[in-house]
This record gives C-alpha cells, structure tokens and sequence, in this order.
C-alpha cells in the first residue's frame, strides 16, 4: 500500500514537471530577422538644435531630453548618442570638418563644461571646466 502511494506521487510529480515545461515557451528571432523585428530602439525626443556636415551625410542633434546623437541622413539611423545628466544641460554645439569634431558648451553657472566629440564614433576626445579656467585666471 506504501508503495503504491509513493509510486503514484512521484509519477504526479513527473506529470507536473512535464506539463510545467511545456507550457513555458522561449521566444526569439532569427539572425535573418536582425534589424526588422528588433524591440530596442534609440529615441532622442524632439530635438533643440541640429548641425549639419557639409561633407558628409551626418547630422548632429541636441534634443529636450538632454541627448546628444549623430544621424545618418541617408538612412535615418543614430549612428551615436550620448545622454547629458539633468543638470548638465546642453546648451550650444558647433561642428567643424577638419578636425571632424562637434563641441559642446553644458551645464549652468560655475559647473559650465566645454566638451569635443569625435563625430564618426561619438568619443568623448577631451573636457574642460569653462568658469575655473576664467576665474583662475589661466
């Protein structure tokens, strides 16, 4: 009689392991699908200000969001972004060619940064305090 009882519990255990592993089901895509049925998407709100790349087809965007991108325009894609802190607020960028760099001035009173980007990788190639260097005289 013992037997029987654990007999039957371990062949129920087994029917709800099994039944447990049936129901969950994994999802994904395939390598062909790479670029079509991708979730993840970079967004960068409406924009503030646009420099464009005479030379290029690359536009640099600040947006509301405090966000700093770089897009294709022939393809439309953000080629790099870089997200600025909420009191590190993006005020002004300029573009030049030669060297290829987008510089940008943020943030607000003594914490002002002057910042240059690489503009094909989105590299942060050097930063600088603005207001220490004034008022120390340097």
């Amino acid at each position: 009689m013992v037997l029987t009882m654990r007999a039957g519990t371990v062949a129920l255990a087994v029917l709800t392991a099994t039944l447990a592993l049936s129901l969950h089901r994994v999802r994904g895509i395939h390598e062909d699908q790479l670029g079509r049925f991708d979730w993840h998407r970079q967004y960068l709100g409406r924009y503030r200000a646009a420099e464009f790349a005479k030379k290029s087809a690359r536009v640099a965007v600040a947006s509301e969001h405090n966000a700093l991108a770089a897009l294709n325009l022939r393809t439309g894609d953000v080629e790099w972004r870089q997200i600025f802190g909420e009191s590190d607020e993006l005020r002004e960028m300029v573009m030049t060619e030669k060297p290829a760099a987008l510089f940008t001035l943020s943030g607000a009173g003594s914490a002002q940064m002057l910042r240059a980007w690489n503009l094909h990788s989105g590299a942060l190639v050097w930063d600088r305090p603005l207001c220490d260097e004034i008022e120390g005289g340097r």
